[in-house]
């Protein structure tokens, strides 16, 4: 049941977030920015209000009882743990194709740098939406408990 409640919200919000989801361009060069405003706190100053749920995910928490939300904090917190692993395999992969590119004969300088630059950039995007990924579990956690 619990697993069955988390796909659902998961599936609700990630549709609701991707419905919100603006491209800001056609091309590789810029990010894709979600419309909802996520601030961050240089200081980490943690007098935040945690009474305040963002308008995104007051619709779902109000769905859920005590125990229900407190059975979604944990497996997500579950699942979270698992997902951070990947970032260990981007690098990875990253080392490997970089070097594969690196001892190329067949690419001029030129065209091997910007290969690099490409897989570098999409690191930062995995990184990015690491981010928000966070911040979403933050606000989450902040809403249900």
């Amino acid at each position: 049941m619990k697993n069955f409640l988390l796909k659902i919200f998961l599936f609700l919000n990630i549709f609701e977030i991707s419905s919100s989801f603006s491209l800001t361009s056609n091309n590789m060069n810029k990010i894709i920015v979600p419309k909802y405003n996520i601030k961050s706190n240089k200081n980490m100053n943690m007098n935040i209000n945690h009474n305040i749920c963002p308008e995104y995910l007051d619709k779902f928490t109000k769905l859920l009882d005590q125990k229900q939300s407190e059975i979604l904090v944990k497996s997500i917190t579950g699942f979270l743990t698992k997902v951070d692993s990947f970032g260990g395999y981007v690098l990875h992969s990253n080392d490997v194709i970089i070097n594969c590119i690196l001892n190329n004969d067949l690419l001029p300088l030129e065209q091997k740098k910007d290969i690099i630059l490409f897989f570098i950039k999409l690191s930062q995007y995995g990184d990015s939406t690491g981010s928000h990924i966070l911040q979403f579990y933050y606000d989450l956690v902040s809403c249900l408990l």
